[in-house]
């Protein structure tokens, strides 16, 4: 009984480090929109999702790794094996992708924006894999070690930091773009100093381990695919819109997912509880139907809020952005419902999780992602920034139908699918409506949304009280017995 407390206390706190993570990026939006162009916004996020890739090829997914083998030893010097290997053959790594993007940074930079204005930006980015390394590490090290309030306070810390240098670089400093990777090598450089104090011995090379390596590898390689396909599946929308339309629209886009990230803080802490609680409930002889309703109860609460990020979007972008970011305004309340499908594959999977078969899910991230790449380019070259909006909720779609699919022939659980799909094309279908209708028919005023906004919540509490409660009820009684 004490466990499952302790899992509840530690996946607040990891929920509260992942929420505080993804802030950032909210947090720092009103900085990026008022002192940076949309041209140079989106060339911020055409170098940022660039990064982002070499990072996940650097790592090659030995920080999964890492937790899986650190609980197969109860020795710490074998556990250091794990940490030491870890760390060097993703120093080595990281070095190979580094050099070439380096000294490579001139035809990059022409190869990406037609010119080589931005080389200095790309010699950042290449350094940013090496700095970025020793905190990455020092956090999968911490949590391993189920330091759980050090591991808050480490992301606590590093996000001030970042906040800070990106104010001073930025908004003091007038840097613009390179201000932005200043503050995360200076970030880096400073959490790893502390990072090389905590681990001390733990990277030293007499305890790499060549053999213990090969298992890891073994183990952590075939999960590179599925996350390479993650990052093409949300993040490569950029770069078809600047083929197509150049870094303004792709500053416009950024600006949409970002403000989308509204949907993100909720449906992570949702994702971080789901699953331990989920599981703490299997055995339970109404466990099914719990899933059920908690299905339902889901795609009400958060389409009803995504409905909200849709309607009110402008409203929003006009209060934290500069005039020009208003036209991000689709952008954000389509990929809010984005975010929503995203949390749904959590419910989707739980029957997967529990005979222990995620295969599926590694199968439709991948086929996916490619299928997405190709809604991207017709999405861009159709439709613009709306496009590629549209493309992700497509794709997210039909990797949610496929996840429900499989995990239901494996473990059957009593959804009600008719009914959550009428729910989820309610909030869309009103969301969409009540903008539309009430920006270009009634001069846009905001009385008339928030009625329309007021009915649709009332509608959908009405609609599944019964389920409201029976959640509810299913959560009291949990607490009482932990």
């Amino acid at each position: 009984m004490s466990r499952i407390k302790q899992l509840f206390g530690e996946t607040i706190v990891y929920g509260v480090s992942s929420v505080l993570t993804r802030f950032l990026n909210l947090l720092l939006l009103p900085l990026y929109t008022n002192i940076l162009t949309p041209d140079e916004y989106g060339v911020l996020n055409i170098l940022n999702t660039t990064f982002s890739l070499l990072w996940l090829i650097s790592v090659l997914a030995l920080d999964s790794a890492s937790f899986v083998f650190f609980h197969d030893y109860d020795e710490e010097e074998k556990r250091k094996r794990i940490f030491s290997s870890w760390f060097w053959i993703q120093f080595l790594t990281g070095l190979l992708l580094c050099m070439p993007v380096f000294f490579a940074s001139g035809p990059l930079s022409e190869l990406f924006f037609g010119e080589d204005t931005f080389r200095t930006e790309f010699r950042l980015i290449s350094l940013l894999i090496m700095f970025n390394l020793l905190p990455s590490i020092i956090w999968n090290w911490l949590r391993s070690k189920r330091k759980v309030k050090a591991t808050a306070i480490f992301t606590i810390i590093q996000s001030v930091i970042i906040i800070g240098c990106n104010v001073w670089f930025i908004l003091g400093l007038k840097l613009g773009i390179k201000g932005f990777f200043y503050a995360q090598l200076v970030s880096g450089f400073i959490m790893s100093i502390a990072a090389i104090i905590m681990l001390g011995d733990w990277i030293s090379t007499k305890y790499f381990d060549k053999f213990l390596l090969k298992r890891m590898l073994l183990f952590s390689l075939p999960l590179v695919p599925t996350a390479v396909a993650s990052w093409g599946l949300n993040s490569t929308g950029g770069y078809f819109i600047q083929a197509r339309l150049g870094a303004a629209e792709v500053g416009l886009y950024q600006t949409g997912i970002t403000l989308s990230g509204i949907l993100a803080f909720v449906t992570t802490s949702f994702t971080q509880a789901w699953g331990p609680f989920a599981m703490s409930v299997k055995d339970q002889a109404d466990s099914t139907t719990f899933y059920a309703r908690m299905f339902i109860v889901y795609i009400s609460v958060i389409g009803v809020m995504a409905a909200g990020v849709l309607i009110f979007s402008r409203d929003i972008l006009h209060i934290i952005t500069s005039s020009e970011y208003e036209a991000a305004d689709w952008v954000a309340g389509l990929l809010s419902f984005n975010a929503l499908l995203i949390g749904l594959n959590y419910i989707a999977s739980i029957g997967l999780n529990i005979v222990k078969n995620m295969k599926p899910f590694a199968i439709v991230s991948i086929l996916g992602s490619f299928f997405n790449l190709i809604l991207f380019y017709y999405g861009a070259l159709l439709f613009g920034k709306e496009g590629c909006a549209v493309a992700s909720l497509i794709s997210n779609t039909g990797i949610s139908v496929f996840i429900f699919r499989a995990a239901q022939k494996k473990f059957p659980i009593p959804f009600d699918f008719i009914r959550g799909a009428m729910i989820f094309l309610l909030c869309l279908g009103s969301g969409i409506a009540i903008k539309y209708v009430v920006e270009s028919e009634m001069g846009n005023q905001l009385i008339f949304r928030l009625a329309g906004f007021f009915l649709l919540f009332c509608f959908l509490l009405f609609l599944n009280k019964e389920s409201l409660l029976m959640v509810k009820n299913k959560i009291r009684i949990l607490r009482k017995q932990y």
